[in-house]
């Protein structure tokens, strides 16, 4: 993964072409006011590939659209106790696409089903505790 930004084709141009007219890579580092480790790794990976331009990125393609990611996004803060297989339903209903479930249902959804589920164990206990006494 990348960590800063790439090299434009033209700055490129004149690192190889200064360090194939004899030019050593620390003088070309402070003419264009670059690290050393940059024209390092510029001028090595010309030597490998043969070539300035970079190679095409890799990745997943994405499932999604910046504005089908919107609309996600609002139907989350909208109601913030949707699930996502409630905000799945509601896409495919809406835009008939079909987005992969993780299990990642909102917390809070959770959170209030562990309180429900507590209040009636300690009501239960509560009464429990009363019929001994």
């Amino acid at each position: 993964m990348a960590r800063g930004s790439t090299l434009n084709l033209q700055i490129k141009k004149l690192i190889i072409l200064k360090y194939l007219s004899g030019i050593k890579q620390a003088t070309i580092a402070k003419q264009l006011n670059l690290s050393r480790s940059v024209i390092c790794k510029a001028i090595k990976l010309f030597r490998l590939r043969k070539s300035l331009v970079s190679p095409p990125k890799t990745g997943r393609p994405r499932k999604t659209t910046p504005r089908i990611d919107r609309k996600i996004k609002t139907l989350a803060l909208k109601n913030p106790c949707t699930t996502a297989v409630d905000i799945k339903a509601q896409l495919k209903e809406n835009t008939g696409l079909c987005v992969v479930h993780r299990n990642n249902q909102v917390v809070q959804t959770n959170f209030v089903s562990l309180i429900s589920h507590f209040n009636t164990l300690t009501a239960n206990w509560d009464e429990d505790t009363h019929l001994r006494n």
